[in-house]
């Protein structure tokens, strides 16, 4: 790697953080006299943060809900996906599902919290299947309009070329539809540690929600936003991760992409 892209990548990053960076920054100073219950100075929320989630019941609380969300994440993932292809690549089942899928996406999650709980119990089974009904949709949905969209005449020259049907899917659909499948990903992605936290508020008896929930409820307000302080970590860092992986699985298309652009100001 050369040292401007080095530069580049750095400079990037620095920019990156300049919001968050100034975000906190004002909540210190706006917060630093705060006198409220509900608002208390930032470091005092920090002291606690480093309290509660430096002990053991609280790592214990903070890996038990990032052990479900990935869990549940996960499934959506390959189910998703799983599914998605064939429907992308069936027009007579696209119309088959068409009604079902519409009316699944679009029952509210919170409504189905009792039906869940008298099906599995409190646990782990119930928001897992939570977390992966709410994730699901944006992937299956962005993996069959991805799957819709591989050019024909790429499937048309792997035809030629005598490829099997494993091997057009590996190295023709899948790679062409990725960068569709990546964006419900990471739609999914928030939705899922969203579902993650209610889950674990109403229907759980441990897990970082259900710790965010009882602070507010026994008025324990520093307790409470290090909670949602956790919370955005754990978020900021999947996404963190999440793209990581795109970078390296999509290293072709933003190459292609660029050429591409490159090639119309010429």
């Amino acid at each position: 790697m050369t040292t401007p892209r080095i530069g580049r990548h750095v400079g990037g990053a620095a920019a990156g953080l300049v919001v968050p960076v100034a975000a906190i920054t004002l909540w210190w100073v706006l917060s630093a006299d705060s006198a409220s219950i509900y608002y208390p100075p930032l470091q005092t929320s920090l002291e606690r943060f480093a309290d509660v989630w430096g002990t053991q019941p609280g790592l214990g609380d903070a890996f038990t809900s990032i052990v479900r969300f990935l869990l549940g994440y996960l499934l959506a993932a390959a189910t998703g996906i799983g599914f998605g292809i064939p429907v992308g690549l069936s027009p007579r089942l696209r119309r088959a599902i068409a009604p079902i899928t519409e009316f699944s996406r679009s029952l509210p999650i919170a409504a189905l919290i009792p039906v869940v709980f008298v099906i599995f119990g409190p646990g782990i089974r119930m928001e897992v299947s939570l977390i992966a009904f709410a994730a699901v949709w944006p992937i299956f949905l962005n993996t069959i309009d991805g799957v819709r969209g591989v050019d024909e005449t790429m499937l048309a020259m792997a035809r030629v070329h005598r490829l099997s049907r494993a091997m057009r899917l590996r190295c023709v659909l899948l790679p062409a539809a990725m960068p569709q499948i990546f964006s419900g990903l990471q739609v999914s992605l928030s939705i899922g540690l969203s579902i993650t936290i209610v889950a674990s508020m109403f229907g759980g008896s441990d897990g970082v929600g259900f710790f965010v929930l009882n602070a507010q409820r026994t008025y324990d307000m520093p307790a409470m936003w290090a909670g949602i302080l956790l919370l955005a970590i754990i978020g900021l860092v999947s996404a963190l991760l999440l793209e990581l992986v795109q970078r390296k699985m999509l290293a072709w298309h933003a190459g292609w992409r660029g050429h591409a652009q490159g090639g119309d100001r010429t």
